[in-house]
């Protein structure tokens, strides 16, 4: 990390954080935000956490609380931003079985978990990654087939925490000049697709919570023109 460069901040303030309550309705007891359908936007929002920041140890005494960190890329070109589609799962008795439009079982069964769109991410591996940001790289040239370095990321981080499940994810966003040649895992992927920030907002239904509140944050993003 000591390699890593820090990119200017680009990046107005959320709308909506944890440390402003005063923006905050309330409601049977769960937070509201004005003008968000999805309510776990509160848990999404810009960090930097320095060049230092982002390895194992000083994770676990931010979050420590935390039982998984998963790492990501967010890619953007054009004020365009990169979203993978996940394949369909099949669920046969308590597992669930990525298959593909098509296949018979696809056709006949009602138990089919449709795909979300999102970021190329995964959790992390201490046999080879270093801190979270070794793991969002990783994970990214494992899906997308394209290398990036340190110094190829943006600062600050988007980060979503889900302490109810143990679980924070950071993602790292890049900018390209031009797109690369992507080539996909398709045992892991059905596909890639560049989206605006407004085709995005009206996609809801195809992402998740996470991936729903990241998405909104990155509206103060300048780089999208918003």
């Amino acid at each position: 990390m000591s390699a890593q460069k820090q990119q200017n901040w680009t990046v107005n303030p959320p709308r909506y954080t944890r440390s402003d309550p005063s923006k905050i309705k309330w409601r049977k007891g769960r937070p509201v935000v004005p003008g968000v359908e999805n309510n776990d936007v509160r848990a999404a929002k810009w960090t930097n956490l320095g060049v230092n920041g982002y390895t194992f140890e000083n994770l676990a005494n931010i979050y420590p609380w935390a039982k998984v960190f998963r790492g990501g890329v967010i890619p953007i070109c054009n004020r365009k931003i990169l979203m993978v589609k996940e394949k369909d799962r099949i669920v046969i008795g308590d597992e669930e079985v990525a298959i593909s439009p098509g296949e018979p079982m696809f056709e006949v069964s009602n138990n089919v978990i449709r795909g979300f769109y999102g970021f190329a991410k995964g959790a992390v591996d201490k046999s080879v990654d270093r801190t979270i940001l070794d793991t969002a790289i990783r994970e990214y040239e494992e899906e997308m087939g394209v290398r990036i370095s340190p110094e190829d990321v943006w600062f600050p981080t988007l980060i979503y925490e889900r302490p109810e499940v143990g679980e924070v994810l950071i993602f790292f966003p890049i900018i390209y000049n031009k797109p690369p040649q992507f080539n996909v895992n398709m045992d892991e992927l059905d596909g890639y697709q560049w989206f605006s920030l407004n085709q995005l907002r009206n996609m809801k239904k195809q992402m998740s919570s996470p991936t729903r509140a990241v998405v909104h944050h990155l509206g103060s993003f300048r780089e999208l023109g918003t």
